[in-house]
């Protein structure tokens, strides 16, 4: 991670390492309610739990988003950043016009496109985090 030194001698390093822990565990968390959300109102159950999903769906991508940004600052591949980023908006423009894009029998098949690239978003997540510790050891090896 990017380190700085802050006015009392301490580094920003282990406040980043921190936010970045709490931006993954918030993804994974909230991938999980995310997939009990989804397959109970997918399933029939409550429909009336659409907003909690989408509020759950925003914390997810705030997440993707707090992590890549850390990973920019740590040298990551703005690239790969980049990519991220996209990933996340294609996966909120998917989910709120999932309604509307196949209708009837074959809705599924967007809805289980919606799952897939929903839950990607915590594998980049993790991706990013995989590569701020390899900026951190490229680093850390230079003379």
């Amino acid at each position: 991670m990017a380190t700085f030194e802050t006015n009392n001698g301490h580094t920003r390093a282990a406040a980043l390492r921190n936010a970045t822990a709490i931006a993954l565990w918030t993804a994974r968390g909230s991938a999980v309610v995310l997939l009990a959300l989804g397959v109970y109102i997918w399933t029939g159950g409550a429909d009336q739990l659409i907003t909690v999903h989408v509020v759950v769906g925003v914390l997810l991508v705030i997440s993707l988003w707090t992590i890549a940004a850390i990973a920019a600052n740590s040298g990551v591949s703005a690239a790969l950043v980049g990519v991220a980023v996209v990933w996340s908006f294609v996966a909120v423009l998917l989910g709120l016009t999932q309604e509307g894009l196949v209708a009837g029998e074959w809705h599924w098949t967007i809805q289980a496109l919606h799952l897939v690239i929903a839950m990607a978003m915590v594998a980049w997540c993790q991706v990013l985090v995989v590569f701020m510790g390899k900026a951190d050891a490229t680093r850390a090896s230079r003379p």
